[in-house]
């Protein structure tokens, strides 16, 4: 019998496919920072049907390092965007915004793991985990929740 599991991850598809038994019908969610901070945003949507449209078992969140690439956007090209994020959002800054996926590695699994697991529309069958993925491609448990 297959596994259906679903990951959500920053890290590529060979790597999660790498790390996880053979017999597994996975789906794989890519995320920046392994990170879903709304509980009724998009992506926790897309989540909740795909757990109910596919019949995932599992959800992984496993998080991976990433480079600090996207945190180059100059604020002053954009004073508008910052305007409106710090007075209209109550987010602070582009900086702030785009730093959220940018905390550890584990807080971001955590946080994502919270997120999932809280959701009243969470399947009650579905298990939730999360992991580190270590530079040597190794996955290390954070938490089992469920």
């Amino acid at each position: 019998m297959r596994n259906k599991m679903m990951v959500v991850t920053n890290a590529s598809d060979d790597k999660v496919k790498a790390l996880l038994p053979e017999n597994t019908d996975l789906l794989v969610l890519r995320t920046h920072g392994a990170l879903i901070t709304e509980p009724f945003g998009d992506l926790m949507r897309t989540l909740l049907l795909y757990c109910r449209d596919l019949n995932i078992e599992e959800i992984l969140v496993i998080g991976e390092q990433e480079s600090g690439a996207l945190l180059s956007i100059h604020k002053e090209e954009h004073p508008a965007i910052e305007y409106l994020l710090k007075y209209k959002y109550s987010v602070g800054s582009i900086d702030k915004w785009l730093q959220l996926s940018y905390q550890s590695v584990e807080d971001n699994v955590m946080r994502t793991l919270e997120v999932i697991q809280n959701n009243p529309l969470l399947p009650e069958h579905v298990k939730t985990s999360g992991y580190v993925l270590s530079e040597k491609n190794e996955m290390q448990r954070c938490e089992e929740i469920g």
